[in-house]
């Protein structure tokens, strides 16, 4: 039975929401977006004194506050201060998490996270009636977003601090302005949002550490960012769910124990985690790609092991994910590893996408007909 940890798990699965960053070319160098967004509503909760729940579901919604943002394009509109439209990505996010029982608490405050205070908002509402969990995380948000990663944090403080009371009472709540402004008097404050150690910071912070996710909620919470996956290109909506259902079925076939079945289906509905890093332009390219760019597009299992492999626990998951596209001569992709080091869970994951992709539509080809699949996945080599 697994036993895995919600902060751990979330804190990792937030480490997949930044790798539209890398798509973008951003290299920060420091902590992701969502470390330091999430380290900073922590610093503004504390400030106002707000009651534990309220800050737990804070620090898991500055988390997973972009998870309506996958496409790149998307993104580089909303790394302007001034964003035009900053709601889309909310209500995708809201209409993401609002179902499942472990993340639907953070659904509205995620929804809310761009409203203005002024009003005038795509929601209908204004002021005290915005979440204040939202007001937090749209300040720390924009300053984020005002921070140069390649200058000094502390030659740029004094302009960030500025920026953001010249739109108190407009753009943020007057109240959390202030308390972003006693918490950003302290130059250790701003040295903390350009370390390497982000997991560390929060880790004082964590709340329902305590709480461990059997199978069942796991499985829930890897369907939800299956989806997110997936919706980075119409070509993929229901790759990892059509992915999961054919793994699940070759591998009752294979006799696995219930609990490798459970885990080759939370394997396979997270295995493309990866692919939040590449750029849209190559994901729904219609024609053939060039090696530069099946050479970008071999990061993504490498990715998908990195941040699966942070989840204590879910070692086993990690592994058969992120071997997906190796093979068994050693010509697979990015560990190079052979047959004796392949898992039959990696290889259940691997026919079984194969099998989906060749089922699906893509920018350069139709799918493939069944028979013709057949004989493709019988085919000796």
């Amino acid at each position: 039975m697994l036993n895995i940890d919600l902060s751990e798990f979330i804190y990792s699965l937030s480490m997949a929401l930044d790798l539209v960053h890398v798509g973008l070319g951003v290299d920060e160098g420091g902590a992701s977006h969502s470390a330091k967004v999430c380290y900073i509503t922590c610093r503004i909760a504390e400030q106002l004194n707000l009651d534990k729940e309220t800050t737990s579901n804070l620090y898991y919604a500055s988390l997973l506050h972009d998870v309506g943002l996958v496409l790149t394009k998307e993104l580089k509109t909303l790394l302007r201060f001034d964003a035009d439209d900053e709601y889309s990505h909310c209500t995708k996010g809201h209409a993401m998490l609002k179902n499942c029982l472990i993340t639907r608490d953070f659904a509205d405050i995620i929804l809310h996270h761009h409203d203005k205070w002024s009003g005038q908002n795509q929601s209908g509402i204004s002021g005290e009636n915005i979440p204040v969990s939202s007001r937090i995380i749209y300040v720390a948000d924009r300053v984020d977003v005002l921070t140069r990663p390649h200058e000094y944090i502390l030659l740029q403080k004094n302009n960030i601090v500025k920026t953001i009371h010249k739109y108190a009472g407009d753009y943020f709540d007057p109240r959390i302005v202030d308390a972003f402004d006693s918490v950003a008097r302290s130059e250790s404050f701003w040295l903390d949002l350009t370390t390497k150690h982000a997991e560390e910071l929060l880790r004082q912070y964590r709340f329902r550490e305590n709480i461990k996710l059997d199978c069942d909620e796991i499985e829930h919470i890897a369907e939800v960012f299956a989806q997110i996956v997936d919706s980075k290109s119409t070509y993929t909506l229901q790759h990892s769910k059509r992915v999961a259902k054919v793994a699940c079925m070759l591998a009752k076939r294979l006799l696995f124990s219930p609990l490798e079945c459970e885990l080759i289906k939370i394997s396979a509905l997270l295995h493309d985690l990866g692919k939040l890093a590449i750029p849209d332009e190559i994901l729904d390219k219609p024609g053939f790609l060039t090696e530069d760019e099946h050479n970008i597009i071999k990061r993504h299992a490498y990715f998908t092991s990195l941040v699966l492999s942070k989840v204590g626990g879910l070692e086993t998951v990690a592994q058969w994910a992120s071997y997906h596209h190796e093979k068994l001569d050693g010509t697979g992709y990015p560990f190079r590893i052979s047959a004796d080091a392949i898992p039959l869970g990696a290889r259940v994951l691997a026919v079984s996408d194969i099998f989906i992709a060749l089922a699906e539509d893509r920018p350069y080809r139709r799918k493939t007909s069944v028979w013709r699949l057949k004989n493709t996945l019988l085919k000796k080599p």
